[in-house]
């Protein structure tokens, strides 16, 4: 499988997730594909073209409850403290909410920090979802459903998690 059809495969479940649920959606970091339905929130300046709201992960701009659903494809790297962007993101969630999330694998994925990539920079790396569902272990409000490996290909993994309190 190439490059394209990767994302091809990561982006379609990521689409997918948000029409899962029938209230509002949040997509963090949409970069240049936003999804219409959904609100689209980017911190990059270059992106906000593309985004309904400017905003970071860890300060997200909405009151408590807001969503029913939160999706995101290759941002948790990125977060100087994922625990807290977690929470933040479980805070914004309505009880019962789900967040659908693609990671990438640190063991496969090339870096890409350039000019033209002001925030490819990673905080965190995972070697796989035992090694990311570690660094999620324990934090409170959040129920792992799903932890997986994308059927296919080891780039990347995706995370299915529910707010439980």
């Amino acid at each position: 499988m190439d490059q394209a059809q990767i994302d091809r495969v990561q982006q379609g479940w990521i689409v997918r997730a948000s029409l899962k649920h029938p209230g509002l959606c949040l997509q963090i970091g949409q970069g240049k594909k936003p999804i219409m339905w959904a609100v689209n929130i980017d911190p990059n300046p270059d992106r906000w073209a593309w985004s309904d709201v400017a905003g970071d992960a860890l300060a997200l701009p909405f009151e408590s409850g807001s969503f029913d659903a939160i999706v995101s494809s290759h941002v948790l790297e990125h977060l100087q403290d994922l625990r807290a962007g977690i929470r933040e993101m479980l805070r914004v969630m309505k009880m019962g909410g789900q967040m659908y999330h693609v990671i990438p694998d640190a063991r496969y994925t090339p870096h890409r920090e350039s000019h033209r990539h002001p925030f490819a920079h990673h905080h965190n790396e995972w070697h796989g979802p035992i090694h990311f569902g570690a660094a999620i272990a324990d934090i409170p409000g959040l129920r792992v459903c799903k932890l997986e490996n994308f059927p296919g290909f080891d780039w990347s993994f995706r995370l299915i998690g529910r707010k439980v309190s």
